[in-house]
Parts: C-alpha cells; sequence; structure tokens
C-alpha cells in the first residue's frame, strides 16, 4: 500500500501462455483497429501474427493488473507508468511494422516506443516531445516530490521545457536525439535524412550532452560500486547538492 511496485512484461514472438489459451488460431493477421502493413512477405506475416498475439498476452496482464489494484481500492492514490524499452527489434520487425528500411536505422522513429502515465491529480494531456527511459526517473521524482540529485543524474523531467535536450545512449544501437544520431560521435548524423550533419551549433551540443552523459554515468558507477554515499542522504536544493549523515 506504499512504496513502488514495478512489473516487467514481455511481449514474446513464441507465445506460449497464448497456445495454451487456445486463442492464437483466432488471431487474424490484419483485423480491425489493428496496424495497418506495408507489403510483405508470408514469413514476415507470421511473425506479425505471433507478435500480436504476444500483445494480446501483454494486455491481460496489464488488464490484470489494474483489476487488482481497483479491487483493492487503491485506484485513486496509484499512478501508473508504462513504456516500452525498446522496439519489436527481432527480426527487424521494428523495421517492417513502420513501413522503415533496416538500412534507416539513424532515423529516431525506428526506435520510438509507447509511454503513458496515468495519475488521478494529473489532467488529460498529450506531449509531443522527444523523451527516453532516462527521463522517466527524473520525471517520477518531480511527480511524488524526491530529492533528486542532479549531479549524477541524468534525463530530464517530461513536463519540463528542457525536455527538448533529450537524447538517449544505446550500447546496441548508438546515440539519438530527435534531430540527430551517432554510432560513435565522430561523425554525427541527421535523423531525418542521414546525411553528415554540418550545423555545428548543433553537433557541439549534441557533444556536450554526450561527455556529460558520460561523467555522471562514470560517477554513479563509482558511488555504487564503492559505497560511498553509505550513512548520508544526498538532497537537493534548487540545484545545489549536499550530502546530510543520517
Amino acid at each position: 500500500n506504499n512504496g513502488f511496485h514495478a512489473t516487467v512484461g514481455c511481449i514474446s514472438l513464441q507465445s506460449m501462455i497464448a497456445y495454451i489459451g487456445g486463442f492464437m488460431n483466432k488471431v487474424e493477421i490484419c483485423g480491425v483497429n489493428t496496424a495497418t502493413l506495408p507489403k510483405i512477405s508470408k514469413e514476415e506475416k507470421s511473425l506479425f501474427h505471433n507478435y500480436k498475439v504476444g500483445a494480446i498476452d501483454l494486455d491481460r496482464t496489464i488488464q490484470a493488473m489494474l483489476d487488482d489494484i481497483e479491487a483493492k481500492g487503491l485506484s485513486d492514490s496509484t499512478t501508473i507508468i508504462m513504456y516500452g524499452d525498446h522496439n519489436a527489434y527481432g527480426n527487424n520487425m521494428g523495421y517492417m511494422l513502420k513501413g522503415l528500411d533496416p538500412k534507416d536505422y539513424y532515423k529516431t522513429e525506428a526506435f520510438r516506443v509507447p509511454v503513458c502515465i496515468y495519475s488521478p491529480s494529473m489532467q488529460p494531456e498529450l506531449i509531443d516531445e522527444f523523451a527516453n527511459p532516462y527521463d522517466l526517473y527524473k520525471t517520477i521524482c518531480v511527480l511524488f516530490d524526491l530529492d533528486v540529485n542532479n549531479a549524477v543524474c541524468n534525463g530530464y523531467n517530461i513536463f519540463d521545457e528542457q525536455i527538448e535536450n533529450s537524447f538517449f545512449v544505446s550500447f546496441t544501437s548508438g546515440i539519438i536525439t530527435k534531430d540527430l544520431f551517432s554510432r560513435d560521435y565522430d561523425t554525427i548524423y541527421n535523423a531525418d535524412d542521414g546525411s553528415v550533419c554540418k550545423d555545428t551549433a548543433k553537433t557541439d551540443a549534441f557533444i556536450d550532452n554526450i561527455n556529460e552523459f558520460y561523467y555522471k554515468q562514470m560517477m554513479v558507477e563509482k558511488v555504487f560500486m564503492n559505497n560511498l554515499f553509505s550513512g548520508y542522504k544526498i538532497v537537493d536544493n534548487a540545484g545545489t547538492t549536499s550530502l546530510v549523515k543520517v
């Protein structure tokens, strides 16, 4: 009844629960209110069929969680955050579903995943900004008025105008913003067409953000590896970070 609870759900292409549930053969590959697929092969249709059934499994799991929250009378005091940590990268399905060529790996759209935040205290709002999982931690801290150490915390509050500076570092895919993409940050590409970015103001800001990201990551690793803050509480007041002994 207090604190945080995390649930991890995985959309499996094998979808064993779907087989057991008996609806594997009842789901149409393309039906009403589903994705409109580009022209794809028979094998790709089969992959999408399995993925779609896996999504049904995940929907049922989420419904069970929501029903449990309501049954316990916690609906009016619970904030729910749901997001995908990566796209359907297996068999390049993420590209297929979005009508992209795997060669278009530099396009931000290829990495787009859903995220939604529900809270009884919030009004409905659509935020059409580039954001990523790093930003969720900072956002949660703001929503619940929690202390956050900006000196070692990456990401931005999604509800703050600084979210326009959001960028994501994937150790398998590359470094991504809404406008730029790079695999090694020696060469920085425009995310819309894959051309080399020649706007030095953009590339300089991009490199500054990357350097700050890796510096903070290095500091976090040192903190956890050496348990540096044992017995202390990190307090951030108006951007000034201090340690308080507990």
